[in-house]
């Protein structure tokens, strides 16, 4: 039986890589090069399926990482496009056995840092999916949507169907059906936390403004509500974001390097190395972990270019993320 159920996932994943596959391509022959646009997507995997890990480290190995990577393959050929993804994450507080909530945080951080380091522009959005109003919204919040090129791609219930299938929308339709998606978001008062990479990630300049402002919230949501610090037990309260690894030493400001501490044992910590912020096998079963995931954790991303490249694109990013989608 467990024979059967394993294969059975990976039948479906390989449904799933088709699928994408396919709407990809028709996304594609859309695109316009010459002008900026948005692609936006969304995901549920990890908030409906919060409580079974492996599931979720299935569908990253399978169908996902192989999007991924055909994305980063994009990235680099494309200069107007941006690529925003809306991540419906679980507050891992749901979790009474601390097992399971520290498992399902380094799960959360293993997935949105893979998301950031493809070049993904991550609106992350935390529900409860204990809720029975949040389940059902979550599955009519499985679409791409490319507003300004009048295409929409809806998944309904995509998770939970037997078979994976999507529906198409084109033309003023296709903006309307944008919009309707955006009012279920409004109407539950979720609003997401958008998080990038940029040059700023991998180098030694601290982050700050609205960008640690970001991460702040981020961290606070995915370890709150009384955040206890891994080095004396007592609650954080206020916490200070901790970089594990000190980026005067060369190390990055990717999330996967950030942790909240009290502050006194932040201070006392220094710039010392709390541990390698790049070693994730603890949640990685043999079968999946490569060394291209060990790359991905190591380098930083091919796809941001020279610093000049960066600067003539900044703005085209900025004017998309605030204008564009709102």
């Amino acid at each position: 039986m467990e024979f059967a159920d394993l294969a059975k996932h990976f039948r479906r994943d390989a449904e799933i890589a088709e699928l994408m596959a396919e709407h990809e391509r028709k996304i594609l022959d859309r695109l316009e090069y010459t002008r900026p646009s948005a692609i936006l997507f969304s995901e549920t995997t990890i908030a409906e399926m919060y409580d079974a890990p492996d599931k979720c480290l299935l569908w990253f190995h399978g169908a996902h990482r192989e999007w991924l990577k055909r994305n980063s393959e994009l990235m680099s050929k494309v200069e107007h496009q941006t690529f925003y993804r809306l991540i419906f994450i679980p507050y891992p507080s749901i979790l009474g056995n601390l097992p399971a909530r520290k498992a399902l945080i380094e799960l959360i951080i293993f997935h949105v840092h893979f998301q950031l380091w493809h070049g993904i522009v991550v609106g992350a959005v935390f529900v409860d999916p204990r809720k029975p109003d949040i389940m059902s919204m979550l599955k009519k919040l499985n679409f791409i949507s490319m507003p300004q090129n009048s295409l929409f791609l809806d998944y309904p219930d995509f998770y939970q169907s037997e078979h994976a299938s999507g529906n198409i929308i084109k033309d003023t339709k296709a903006f309307q059906a944008h919009q309707k998606k955006s009012d279920i978001l409004r109407g539950l008062r979720l609003e997401p936390i958008w998080l990038h990479y940029d040059e700023r990630n991998y180098s030694k300049i601290r982050l700050s403004g609205w960008r640690w402002q970001s991460l702040r919230k981020f961290f606070s949501l995915l370890y709150g509500p009384k955040i206890k610090c891994p080095y004396c037990g007592n609650i954080a309260e206020p916490f200070s974001l901790d970089h594990i690894a000190p980026i005067s030493e060369g190390y990055f400001q990717t999330i996967n390097n950030f942790r909240p501490l009290c502050k006194i044992c932040n201070s006392q910590k220094g710039a010392k190395i709390g541990k390698n912020p790049y070693v994730m096998s603890m949640i990685l079963p043999d079968y999946i972990y490569t060394k291209d995931l060990d790359y991905i954790l190591m380098h930083r991303p091919s796809w941001l270019g020279e610093i000049s490249y960066l600067k003539n694109r900044s703005s085209i990013r900025k004017e998309l993320l605030f204008n564009v989608l709102g």
